[in-house]
């Protein structure tokens, strides 16, 4: 699994950003329910697609139900899924980008 958590700022210390993909092409609008272990912890922020990828991606935040500071730990036990017209899809977590994760194509080395 890699990926990459942003927490969230000081005065709102119980959210992280959440980065996932979609497996199938599915138009992610934004606003589209985060579902973790059956229950929602989050909404979509902005969806779109990663031609670099070939699938659907997905911003958003995530909080722990139970009113606890998402933590790493928590982020990465849960089995996640994105909600879109009624329908889940299966997610896949990322907390480092799923595109160039070393940063090397910002700084000129493309090979």
């Amino acid at each position: 699994m890699t990926t990459r958590v942003f927490p969230g700022t000081t005065q709102c210390k119980l959210t992280s950003l959440f980065a996932s993909y979609i497996y199938s092409h599915k138009a992610l609008l934004g606003l589209e329910a985060i579902w973790r272990d059956d229950k929602v912890v989050g909404f979509i922020r902005r969806g779109e697609y990663g031609f670099a990828l070939g699938k659907s991606m997905a911003y958003g935040y995530i909080k722990d139900p139970s009113g606890k500071p998402v933590t790493m730990d928590f982020i990465k036990s849960g089995n996640y899924s994105i909600e879109s017209m009624g329908e889940l899809f299966p997610a896949q977590l990322h907390v480092r980008a799923p595109f160039d994760p070393k940063n090397l194509r910002v700084q000129g080395i493309y090979s």
